[in-house]
């Protein structure tokens, strides 16, 4: 029996089980941890009871191929990845708990990971509420189950069901094509949770609104003071005018002529765009993935003009968690604009402040762990795509390509 304890600040786990080993927890905290409580492969029975599990860098509680596992009367909150994940051939029972603000589902299953989640408060994770995977084949009583919960303002879907890869990037990418390729083939076969009686509303929220009615305007004239429509300054962009004689007096008696180059360095980033890697699919004859994703605005050259040297457009740029193996081998900071005349990726390395801010800031994408940001960008070459220059201190308006 573990009681009323801290377990903080660890490299790895906070709290392990394994081989064997028990677990009977009640009213400790657990935070600041890689894992906040890991229950590993063949452990024995466990149960978390009336704790608090936060702020881990990981998940906040893991179970791996494991059964007889009780998780009741938590308060699982703000962890960097899932609130409870659960992996392989496994059983949970997940109960009373109030899991909230998780970066990214409050619950998620995978492989042939079985549960029971009653009678929670889910709300405020940033990917979705519960995502529980179809199992593989098998009697009635092995589906999951998903009943009586309170599913709120998640940023995602209230209760996800459709079929999720595991996603290792320590495997070859042959191997998990391989893998995506023999599920896809059995998903026939495959069994859904049960899902009754949960109370879910104002779910799918995302923080588009704070852009959506944003303008590419400045709200003040840099030299007259006036609020009206503006023009940016075509060197810096970090100040607009409502008129050119406005724009010439602030050059001349206001000295931005001095300050017009250093507002630029500081308000952008130069980037050089790399070729995009090739991604094999097994079911394509050119092994390229190229889809679409449910609920976006088509994209390529039959919907947009090519970037104009000179002007400013729109680029999406999106950023993988380090965790996964982004899109079966390809980078983990990829950048493009709609017509997709540029496509290709960034050293995430070089910039890894950028790579950060899109972590952090940005919209959740189509797959867990990917975040997207839209910037502002100019050509930097007239003779080439491949040089640009990215604007990190104002942002355009939300797009939904």
């Amino acid at each position: 029996m573990v009681n009323k304890s801290v377990f903080s600040a660890n490299s790895e786990c906070g709290v392990q089980v394994i081989a064997n080993g028990e677990l009977n927890m009640a009213k400790c905290k657990v935070h600041g941890n890689k894992v906040g409580i890991y229950m590993g492969e063949e452990s024995g029975p466990c149960r978390i009871v009336d704790c608090e599990i936060y702020d881990n860098r990981y998940q906040g509680i893991v179970t791996f191929r494991s059964f007889e596992k009780y998780i009741i009367r938590n308060r699982i909150y703000q962890n960097d990845r899932h609130g409870i994940n659960l992996e392989g051939k496994s059983f949970t029972h997940i109960e009373e708990n109030e899991i909230f603000e998780n970066c990214w589902n409050g619950v998620a299953t995978m492989d042939n990971a079985r549960c029971k989640v009653v009678s929670n408060k889910v709300y405020r994770n940033k990917h979705g509420g519960i995502q529980v995977v179809p199992i593989g084949p098998g009697p009635q009583e092995c589906h999951s189950v998903v009943e009586n919960n309170e599913i709120f303002e998640n940023c995602g879907p209230a209760i996800f069901d459709e079929m999720v890869f595991s996603d290792d990037p320590s495997l070859p990418v042959r191997q998990t094509l391989h893998e995506h390729t023999v599920l896809l083939k059995n998903l026939e076969k495959m069994r859904k949770a049960k899902c009754r009686g949960n109370n879910d509303r104002n779910n799918n929220k995302t923080s588009n609104e704070n852009f959506k009615h944003e303008n590419d305007t400045l709200n003040f004239c840099g030299f007259c003071g006036e609020k009206k429509p503006l023009k940016n300054c075509t060197g810096c962009y970090s100040i607009g005018y409502c008129s050119k004689r406005c724009q010439k007096n602030d050059w001349r008696t206001k000295g931005h002529e001095k300050v017009c180059a250093s507002l630029l360095q500081e308000s952008s980033v130069l980037v050089s765009v790399l070729p995009k890697k090739g991604l094999p699919n097994p079911r394509s004859k050119d092994l390229t993935f190229n889809q679409q994703a449910p609920g976006l605005d088509p994209k390529g050259p039959e919907y947009a003009k090519p970037p104009k040297h000179g002007q400013r457009f729109i680029v999406k740029i999106q950023a993988g968690d380090g965790v996964r193996q982004s899109n079966l081998g390809g980078s983990l900071l990829v950048i493009y604009d709609r017509s997709m005349t540029i496509h290709g990726d960034l050293d995430r390395i070089e910039h890894q402040s950028l790579y950060n801010t899109v972590q952090r800031c940005g919209e959740n994408c189509h797959g867990i762990g990917w975040t997207k940001m839209f910037f502002w960008a100019k050509l930097t070459n007239s003779s080439s795509y491949n040089s640009l220059r990215i604007f990190t201190k104002r942002l355009p308006p939300y797009q939904n390509w």
